[in-house]
């Protein structure tokens, strides 16, 4: 039977000394250890390299701590960061537990308390790497590479983009409008051989049926009339890297037929030109159409569909996975605050009015909903007056099909007395109506959630409610 492969882990510190000395007592420990002396310089090791652990000192130059937080949340949700700090204060260790940290130990703490955390980190990332590689992290974090979800749909959807990052194939990107596939697009991307090359974006719908050939492939000087120049198209701006060509379902015959001959032979020619073009990049389409029914329709290529569709990413709707939210909710208000310094709260019933509404613009409109609604609350607290809610797409949109009653009867959540409710009195007020509904099946809450049933136990338990 062979070994178990060591864990590995990121150590970054701007003191060097303390890298080679610290990093070598680890090592002695039974980890593999690398190093990095800033945020920048971590991020660009973890794009060489997966890493199970990061110790991360807070006070550093180009990038600090908890900037290199929230790009791990981001970007690298499965590694589980442990924080390094040579001062004590509170408002700091807060915020970098707020940004996902594991844990916060002092550099003038014992070794042993170190590797004490590192062990007790190991611990939950050998339970992740037992299951998918996800079970844990997407729960415990608000997104993977700023995808926003912890719904079993959004977890298989999480899955999928892991898996496709590791190949590097076109790729089509299915779903309605305002669904996210430009963030697919971009994990495709950030997760790929191809992330420090760059990220091409193009949306066909909003380009002239006769100028979509020249905007992806360019012209050579002379081709026609104006052309005073050679102008390259965004195949080869994108060369090396990846090209999101949005909306493909709005292609013409002609690009199609030339986009079907770069997917083959990764080469194309220029509009006037006489010599091809060799390029390297990988396609990205993406569309909110039904591209199979419009190509056994013939209004679009059957073979471009069948050599886009290979590797396919399908995105839900919002209106089937409502249970995401709470979780949406927070994440706006964290954006909010950010934003403007000052953050937005919410009052009694807005996550049920949400939560009612079908939502037919997807993400997009919920958060355009909720920057009208913050804009409007003059006191900074969102009431369901501000939202504006048009209940007219709720009533002629049939509720998805779901073990749980419609969301039209969704209740009013209780504010906890004396203010509005916080995120976690929300996600506790939620998970309990959840409990309600399946009559306290916690199997079957946690199958809604997406979520392992150890985890509804474990909040359950500090929320001090029986089981």
């Amino acid at each position: 039977m062979p070994e178990p492969r060591a864990l590995r882990v990121l150590l970054v510190d701007d003191d060097e000394t303390f890298r080679r000395v610290f990093g070598g007592a680890l090592a002695e420990d039974g980890f593999a250890v690398e190093t990095a002396s800033d945020g920048v310089d971590a991020l660009e090791t973890m794009q060489r390299r997966a890493f199970d652990l990061a110790l991360v000192d807070l006070r550093m130059a180009r990038m600090d701590g908890l900037g290199l937080l929230g790009e791990l949340q981001r970007r690298h949700p499965q590694t589980v960061p442990i924080v390094l700090t040579g001062f004590g204060a509170v408002p700091t260790t807060v915020e970098a537990m707020r940004r996902g940290a594991f844990d916060v130990v002092c550099k003038s703490s014992p070794v042993e308390d170190v590797v004490k955390a590192l062990r007790n980190a190991a611990e939950r990332r050998l339970r992740t790497r037992e299951g998918t590689g996800l079970e844990d992290s997407v729960f415990e974090h608000d997104s993977f590479f700023g995808i926003v979800g912890r719904s079993a749909a959004m977890r298989d959807v999480f899955r999928t983009i892991e898996r496709m990052q590791a190949f590097d194939r076109p790729v089509l990107i299915c779903g309605e409008s305002g669904t996210g596939k430009e963030l697919v697009a971009r994990a495709l991307h950030a997760g790929g051989r191809r992330a420090k090359r760059p990220l091409i974006t193009v949306n066909c719908a909003s380009l002239r049926e006769n100028f979509v050939e020249n905007e992806l492939f360019g012209h050579v000087r002379g081709a026609f009339t104006g052309a005073v120049a050679t102008k390259p198209g965004l195949f080869a701006l994108a060369d090396g890297g990846s090209l999101l060509i949005d909306e493909v379902g709005e292609l013409p015959a002609g690009a199609q037929a030339a986009l079907l001959r770069v997917l083959e032979t990764g080469r194309y020619r220029p509009i006037g030109g006489q010599d091809e073009v060799c390029v390297d990049v990988r396609v990205i389409a993406a569309t909110h159409r039904d591209l199979q029914r419009m190509a056994e329709e013939e209004r679009f290529r059957a073979d471009l569909y069948y050599r886009l569709c290979v590797c396919k990413v399908e995105l839900p709707p919002l209106r089937k996975r409502p249970e995401d939210l709470p979780l949406l909710l927070n994440h706006f208000l964290d954006a909010s605050a950010t934003a403007r310094a000052v953050g937005a709260r919410v009052g009694p019933g807005v996550l049920g009015a949400l939560l009612a509404h079908d939502w037919p613009g997807n993400v997009r409109e919920l958060f355009n909903t909720l920057e009208r609604a913050a804009i409007l609350a003059d006191d900074g607290v969102l009431g369901v007056s501000h939202l504006a809610l048009d209940t007219r797409a709720s009533e002629s949109t049939p509720p998805p099909r779901s073990p749980l009653p419609a969301r039209a009867e969704a209740p009013e959540l209780p504010s906890p007395e004396g203010g509005d409710p916080t995120l976690e009195e929300l996600e506790r007020s939620y998970v309990r109506d959840l409990l309600r509904r399946t009559g306290g099946n916690v199997a079957e809450v946690a199958r809604v959630l997406g979520v392992d049933p150890t985890t509804i136990r474990r909040k359950l338990r500090r929320w001090g409610d029986r089981i």
